[in-house]
């Protein structure tokens, strides 16, 4: 039997580190594929809790209450009254209406909050307010104890659940970028018909009765029902919690009011 010769092994042996060459290559791709695969997937289930939950808060929302969007060139804001199915963190109390804060928590704006304050009756406790819905819509500094104004400015909800495990009930969403929200009513389309112009911190143009303001705020109560905007365009940034897609993923849900 003929023995290889050595331009035969030389041959051979580069064919073998070729090859495992070209299989190194390939687990590399298919490692990065994984987990970009996973990464994905992250966010994708990111993105589905937050707009079932858009959808949910939305469907229920008072339009004999208020609304008011606050926008700086980081993130928005939102305050408002929701009508649903509530419960207290902490004990069976319930209530049916709710007042909501959405938008960044105070100390880390990456982490999208969901604040809810149940409006009850005869009693109070973390979560729940012995308010009357009615009672706030004459005045709702005086019968909730707080200014909505001041809510989604300088006092969003503070998150930190290294601190106390019981802030998990406001966190919504973990490496939330650059949340904005906008508006837009039937009047927002003119002068192009085939264009809807939305309102907000990069377009401040709107209804003269709003206070546009550098932040910007807008803001709807129950006297002026008639100029409530007809629906809120939400974008926002979704990232990994490993960083692997980088920049995040950018997306864009609208949801209609009065409908």
């Amino acid at each position: 039997m003929r023995g290889f010769t050595i331009s035969e092994l030389l041959v051979a042996v580069g064919l073998l580190a070729a090859v495992l060459a070209a299989s190194g290559i390939v687990f590399h791709y298919s490692m990065d594929a994984q987990r970009t695969a996973g990464a994905t997937a992250e966010i994708m289930r990111t993105l589905r809790a937050i707009t079932d939950q858009i959808n949910i808060d939305f469907a229920g929302l008072r339009t004999d209450g208020y609304l008011v969007l606050w926008s700086d060139d980081s993130n928005s804001a939102l305050y408002f009254f929701s009508t649903g199915d509530f419960q207290s963190w902490h004990d069976p109390n319930r209530s049916n209406i709710a007042r909501i804060y959405f938008g960044p928590s105070r100390n880390d704006p990456n982490n999208l909050a969901l604040d809810m304050l149940l409006l009850t009756s005869g009693v109070s406790n973390i979560d729940y307010n012995d308010a009357s819905f009615a009672a706030c819509q004459v005045d709702i500094i005086r019968d909730l104890g707080e200014d909505p104004c001041l809510v989604v400015s300088s006092n969003r909800p503070r998150i930190d659940i290294t601190y106390d495990s019981n802030d998990a009930r406001r966190l919504l969403a973990q490496h939330v970028g650059s949340f904005k929200v906008e508006w837009t009513s039937d009047k927002s389309s003119w002068p192009d018909p085939n264009r809807i112009e939305w309102f907000g911190r990069n377009n401040p143009r709107g209804d003269p009765n709003f206070e546009n303001t550098t932040p910007y705020l807008a803001y709807w109560t129950p006297s002026n029902q008639s100029s409530w905007p007809k629906a809120l365009k939400f974008e926002f940034t979704l990232s990994d919690s490993k960083g692997i897609i980088k920049n995040g993923r950018r997306f864009e849900h609208i949801v209609y009011i009065g409908k």
